[in-house]
């Protein structure tokens, strides 16, 4: 849990944890990166295959390029929008 947060954005990070742990990955919130790059929401790992989940509600578009400029190249990044968000149809 990450108090600057809104209940949305945690609710959603929730889901998606349960869900992903639940498909066998190892699941991991709020990671940050050495050497100030960046803060992942999500990161799950399975079979070697590592990915990094960002969970967005009122971010603009700039500052999710930054944040995937960022991040560790050695992951896949997928951006989760609250606002449309639905955990059924939800898959990596």
């Amino acid at each position: 849990y990450y108090p600057n947060n809104t209940d949305k954005h945690e609710d959603t990070k929730w889901e998606v944890c349960k869900k992903l742990k639940k498909e066998g990955y190892d699941v991991f919130t709020e990671c940050r990166f050495k050497s100030n790059r960046g803060r992942a929401d999500i990161i799950a790992i399975k079979n070697g295959q590592g990915y990094i989940i960002e969970i967005v509600n009122s971010e603009k578009e700039r500052s999710i390029a930054n944040k995937k400029n960022m991040y560790p190249k050695d992951f896949e990044i997928i951006i989760i929008n609250v606002k449309d968000f639905k955990i059924e149809e939800f898959q990596i």
